[in-house]
């Protein structure tokens, strides 16, 4: 009887002893279970996750966080391509304004319906006659007839001047052509053209122009032409007087 008894107790310890170690294994479990859960909700997410590639429907897609565009991640696992992609704002650049110069032909004139004809002539045959007076290292480029340009007709736009064809024909024949603007009197004055400039031949000498046989008293650039004129650039040893254009008093 004594012997029954102590083999029941045996078995109750036994008993006792298994279901403490199932309970620890339960509650271990549970608390494992819990903290995996914690951690799906409270997942890191970091500030600049990886650029990794994924596919939708078969086309590769590269999530992209470009702060050099508006500062603003995009969200994470976001597709974004060159369609959804923010474009950087064009700087704002004002247009060009168009001037008019007498050295440009103002658009009014292009736009105009109505185109004239004059001609126009350039000559140095006045240097001829004082070959004594010219500098040295300038008689190699005075023609031998004088002429730089013979006479020829041109068209121009109706409110051109005669400062605007001679820029026009020298830089279609590319003859050289200089000049200083002299914006007070709204005008340019023509220091040399074929490379022979004002004094070299003398102290009186420089470049001159005429319409119509007359000389005026202003800048080619205010001068503005009229349908049939005659325009005719001299190069004058004596201020005109070679030239019957004398500008003096």
């Amino acid at each position: 009887m004594k012997n029954k008894r102590s083999h029941i107790k045996e078995v109750l310890i036994i008993i006792a002893f298994v279901l403490g170690l199932v309970s620890i294994f339960a509650l271990e479990n549970h608390q494992s279970n819990q903290a995996n859960t914690d951690n799906s909700v409270s997942e890191y997410v970091p500030d600049n996750p990886p650029e990794e590639p994924f596919t939708v429907d078969d086309e590769k897609i590269v999530v992209v966080q470009d702060y050099a565009i508006d500062q603003t991640p995009h969200p994470v696992n976001t597709p974004v391509n060159d369609n959804n992609r923010e474009k950087p704002k064009e700087p704002d650049i004002q247009p060009a304004v168009n001037t008019v110069t007498e050295t440009e032909i103002p658009l009014s004139y292009e736009d105009s319906k109505k185109i004239m004809t004059c001609s126009i002539s350039i000559k140095c045959d006045n240097v001829l006659n004082h070959m004594d007076l010219l500098k040295e290292n300038k008689s190699r480029i005075i023609p031998f007839d004088g002429i730089i340009m013979a006479a020829r007709t041109v068209e121009f736009h109706e409110g051109e001047t005669v400062f605007n064809i001679l820029q026009r024909e020298t830089k279609k024949d590319r003859i050289h052509l200089e000049f200083t603007k002299a914006p007070i009197y709204n005008s340019a004055y023509i220091e040399g053209i074929a490379n022979l400039y004002e004094f070299d031949c003398g102290n009186l000498s420089g470049w001159m122009y005429k319409v119509n046989g007359n000389a005026p008293k202003y800048g080619s650039g205010l001068y503005t032409l009229k349908d049939g004129d005659i325009i005719e650039w001299e190069y004058t040893c004596d201020l005109g007087r070679d030239a019957n254009g004398y500008t003096g008093e």
